[in-house]
């Protein structure tokens, strides 16, 4: 149940509630501890004189399948492949993707710096002499990352965020 504030309306159906006012990316887990994320979820419930009155469920995501569904060679595929997907997605949910350039004769000190899945996406640029680089990395360090990979060299630096992470 949701409460706007002393003496006005009560919304006590989740539907009821406009959740346009909140973006996904500002409703967090606070046991994810993404400090920022969550500031941004508090302050948009106090924008709209919002409060947390009591937390009646925790869950966690759960891919159930009917086991003749699964005896099934073509729906256990299917159910495979959903599977695939759906992990993808969580993973992604604390990675970014990372994009710079940088001089070649400056790569040697970057890549010492720049963490990645396995090895960063190294192409060359058209200006002779420079490379583009890209790398998935987790969240929770590109803070502190960039302004490393700035003094290293990096120009150009774009974080960006991602849909799926498959292994």
């Amino acid at each position: 149940m949701v409460r706007s504030g002393p003496g006005e309306r009560v919304l006590g159906h989740a539907d009821v509630f406009d959740f346009e006012v909140l973006r996904d990316e500002d409703v967090v887990d606070p046991a994810e501890g993404q400090e920022g994320k969550e500031s941004l979820h508090r302050l948009a419930m106090l924008n709209e004189k919002l409060r947390i009155v009591d937390t009646l469920l925790t869950s966690t995501p759960r891919l159930i399948a009917n086991h003749n569904s699964w005896k099934d060679a073509w729906k256990r595929k299917k159910i495979e492949t959903l599977a695939l997907l759906l992990r993808g997605a969580l993973e992604a949910e604390a990675k970014v993707g990372l994009k710079m350039n940088i001089e070649q004769s400056r790569l040697a000190d970057l890549l010492k710096k720049l963490p990645a899945l396995r090895n960063p996406t190294i192409s060359q640029l058209s200006l002779p002499g420079w490379v583009a680089v890209e790398t998935i990395i987790d969240e929770h360090v590109v803070r502190e990352l960039i302004p490393q990979l700035k003094a290293a060299g990096a120009e150009g630096i774009i974080e960006y965020p991602l849909n799926k992470v498959v292994y």
